[in-house]
């Protein structure tokens, strides 16, 4: 999957790399990528809070239709889609800004483990014949390893000697020039492990500032917990902390500093967004639109599943119009097969050996 991780994090890089040319500072610089990242997910923040908003005015309507069909629960969500169709509301729209955060983390693991390349720009096979130098010292745990990058930039000092003759001075000045640390005890290149070092503070803030930004998410739509249910549950918005706190002791802590500024820019846009786009401003323009013709854009999502629906429901009616048809000895045997059919084999023995003792007459005991 190396070959999906490079192409993901070719483009990425390229962002990091100017972002390194503004300020040429390992850790500064991977902070101005992530708020770039987060900037650019700024329409789909603004299109979950709209969905959001736009949800706490049909509310009342929800409730209603679930109070009228209390006792069936399936005609309920029936009702339900079609108020969403008709709002043009899609209940899964605000997971949109999750998934697409994936392929990037994707791509960024590519970049943290290839700072020589995204970085530094070095040329491919300036980085093997550096990894030959030092393999050839014995200096590399795992030269297949996709952090043999980081290997190499971790064995600069201790083997300058052989580098310098190799590569060259202005090359290995190059990759000296590249400091991974942060606060000059962090190394944003290693792996976070459960010993007790200043490692271990990757992983711890990146689970609260995941929770802590999970539950001002979840404050901001309080009122909406149905939607937000059926949309993003509660475990998914607060299991994906805990997630990202396990995978930070996968991968280099460059990938959980990223996931710490992710969930502080992520918690100060929940804010900002809850404050511009409320549901009263959301209802004076679904007003205005009204008064000036415009119809609410149906959801192409929920167009989709009532289609689905109705052609579940018309299957299932052309199914009852075929038992209707049949005769009262062919209906006994099916009403018959429907019964067994859930039956365990010590079950199925027993209705067999009582149907042979029915038509033969036969005493047949357990």
């Amino acid at each position: 999957m190396n070959w999906l991780m490079n192409i993901i994090g070719y483009p990425l890089g390229w962002v990091m790399w100017l972002a390194y040319q503004v300020v040429p500072i390992y850790s500064v610089a991977l902070i101005i990528f992530t708020i770039i990242m987060r900037l650019a997910m700024i329409p789909l923040s603004v299109k979950q809070q709209r969905n959001t908003a736009h949800m706490a005015l049909f509310k009342p309507k929800i409730d209603a239709i679930n109070k009228r069909y209390a006792n069936n629960k399936q005609k309920a969500q029936e009702e339900i889609n079609k108020l969403y169709e008709r709002e043009g509301y899609n209940p899964f729209g605000g997971c949109s800004s999750l998934f697409i955060q994936l392929p990037i983390i994707y791509g960024l693991i590519d970049v943290v483990y290839r700072p020589m390349t995204h970085l530094l720009r070095l040329d491919k096979t300036i980085i093997t014949k550096a990894q030959e130098i030092l393999e050839g010292a014995k200096a590399l745990s795992n030269t297949k390893s996709m952090g043999v990058e980081l290997e190499i930039l971790g064995q600069l000092d201790k083997h300058k000697d052989i580098l310098v003759d190799g590569l060259g001075q202005e090359v290995y000045d190059k990759m000296t020039s590249l400091d991974l640390n942060l606060f000059g005890v962090i190394n944003l290149g290693e792996i976070p492990t459960w010993a007790f070092n200043w490692l271990i503070l990757i992983p711890v803030f990146s689970l609260l500032t995941a929770l802590a930004s999970s539950f001002i998410s979840m404050k901001m739509t309080q009122n909406n917990d149905e939607a937000q249910g059926k949309g993003c549950s509660y475990a998914m918005l607060f299991g994906m902390p805990f997630m990202s706190a396990y995978f930070s002791f996968l991968v280099p802590a460059g990938v959980g500093l990223y996931w710490i500024i992710s969930n502080v820019v992520a918690a100060v846009q929940s804010v900002i967004l809850r404050k511009l786009i409320t549901p009263e401003k959301v209802a004076a323009k679904l007003e205005k639109d009204k008064a000036s013709g415009k119809t609410a854009k149906k959801s192409k999502f929920m167009t989709k599943l009532m289609e689905a629906q109705e052609q579940a429901a018309a299957a299932q009616g052309a199914y009852s119009d075929k038992e209707k048809a049949l005769s009262d000895e062919q209906r006994k045997a099916l009403e018959e097969a429907k019964r067994t059919k859930n039956l365990s084999d010590k079950e199925k023995l027993a209705e067999a050996r009582r149907r042979y003792a029915e038509k033969y007459g036969d005493d047949i005991k357990d």
